[in-house]
């Protein structure tokens, strides 16, 4: 078998991501890894045979994310149209900024779909379902906010029910209050997560398919760019 998109090896400084790490470059995976070090060591990443991408973090980490935005900006193969991509890479350091502060959040790190709409859950047999979870990862769960907000009609009453029924589940961490004011601070740092995540879409079809998702990742950048944070 023959990999030829990017695939993301958590705990990979183990015994275990790391071989895993080395079979998938063995098949033709552009390979990230990304550890914390502190059950991994280095001697097994050392010991990879083949090149690979190297990020010391936690997985839960919002800074994983500001390197991931600056390697997005960096990048100038990228089909953003007009000046878009020169608005992106002035606007990289006040992104890296509300990283860090949304990485300080009071707020835990949870299992996000990174999909949420309601066009991705169903009811049957008297209860909820939700699929497609190929874009799930831990993050804040302020990620989810943004998506499902920007796909539902537009109706303030029904947003703000929405909003009042999912911030609900942290209401024992954070005032509902406070919960609201980061939604907001994170509204542009979710934009680019659903943009970098889009970048690793491209890289999976390859640029001969990239019109399918042509106006996806320049879409969410805009919308990052477009936040009242970035002023």
């Amino acid at each position: 078998m023959s990999l030829t998109t990017r695939v993301l090896v958590t705990g990979g400084a183990g015994f275990i991501g790391s071989n895993l790490a080395e079979e998938l470059i063995r098949q033709g995976a552009r390979v990230c890894i990304i550890d914390d070090l502190s059950t991994g060591f280095r001697e097994n990443l050392e010991e990879i045979q083949g090149d690979f991408e190297f990020i010391e973090g936690d997985i839960n980490d919002d800074l994983v994310l500001s390197d991931q935005i600056a390697e997005l900006a960096a990048d100038r193969t990228l089909p953003l149209p007009n000046d878009l991509g020169d608005r992106f890479q002035l606007a990289v350091p006040r992104l890296q900024e509300l990283c860090a502060e949304v990485a300080s959040s009071p707020v835990p790190a949870t299992l996000v779909h990174g999909d949420l709409h309601a066009g991705n859950s169903m009811r049957t047999d008297g209860r909820f379902v939700t699929f497609d979870w190929t874009d799930a990862c831990i993050a804040d769960p302020f990620v989810d906010v943004l998506m499902f907000l920007s796909r539902l009609p537009d109706d303030p009453e029904l947003g703000a029910a929405f909003l009042d029924r999912y911030l609900s589940a942290w209401g024992d961490v954070v005032p509902r209050s406070a919960l609201v004011a980061w939604t907001e601070i994170a509204d542009p740092v979710a934009a680019m997560h659903h943009a970098v995540t889009y970048r690793g879409i491209y890289d999976a079809f390859g640029s001969y398919e990239w019109w399918l998702f042509e106006g996806a990742l320049p879409r969410w950048i805009e919308r990052a760019l477009a936040s009242p944070r970035l002023a």
